[in-house]
């Protein structure tokens, strides 16, 4: 895995889910973006191995981010991850299990992450 995209727009949390991906990946090149739109040119740009998204975020949330890269890529679509709190419905995070690898709550620890990212990998 070379190239991680993380769509986050709480920028304090963005951070930590950097530094938790150089902890497990040394050495990958992550970008990041503050919302979907932000994160739907960029991983149309630079075609990333792995995706990271936030479920709520302005502008365009994370669902409709995973739908339009599905869509984009087709059965090219880079492994999605998403990253959520408590605040999301069960049927928002229904939703996006049925596009992402994962769903990740907030907070979440590298064992957590991890795994996570172990799930994309084994396919």
């Amino acid at each position: 895995m070379k190239r991680i995209l993380v769509v986050e727009d709480h920028d304090e949390f963005r951070s930590i889910v950097n530094d938790l991906l150089q902890a497990l990946l040394p050495g990958v090149q992550i970008s990041n973006a503050r919302n979907g739109q932000e994160g739907l040119a960029l991983a149309l740009a630079e075609r990333p191995d792995l995706i990271l998204l936030d479920i709520q975020m302005p502008v365009m949330d994370g669902y409709e981010m995973a739908l339009a890269l599905q869509e984009a890529y087709g059965d090219a679509l880079p492994p999605l991850l998403a990253m959520t709190n408590a605040r999301n419905s069960e049927l928002t995070i229904m939703r996006m299990k049925s596009i992402c690898k994962a769903v990740l709550m907030k907070p979440f620890s590298l064992d957590e992450l991890e795994e996570a990212i172990g799930l994309t990998i084994d396919d």
